[in-house]
């Protein structure tokens, strides 16, 4: 392999390992999201209304099958009275 070659599988295996990272924190932010939703008694249909996305959505984003928008993400920590940190 030349050196363009092995740079560029270099740089793919970066990607890889931050883009494992980076599911991993949306994962863990998720799980925070259901456990603080199902601690107030919001069902995921109440959820949807207060927020204005489907059920559907949610369940998506739940089962960790849609990543949420930044926005849908804002919206969710204020339903829940969250505090969001970016760094």
């Amino acid at each position: 392999m030349n050196t363009k070659q092995q740079l560029l599988e270099q740089l793919k295996e970066v990607n890889r390992r931050e883009h494992k990272g980076i599911d991993q924190r949306i994962s863990d932010m998720v799980d925070i999201f259901i456990k603080r939703r199902k601690s107030l008694g919001i069902s995921q249909k109440e959820m949807a209304e207060m927020i204005g996305i489907s059920q559907t959505s949610i369940s998506q984003i739940e089962t960790k099958t849609k990543v949420p928008a930044l926005k849908n993400i804002l919206k969710i920590c204020i339903a829940l009275d969250l505090n969001i940190k970016i760094e």
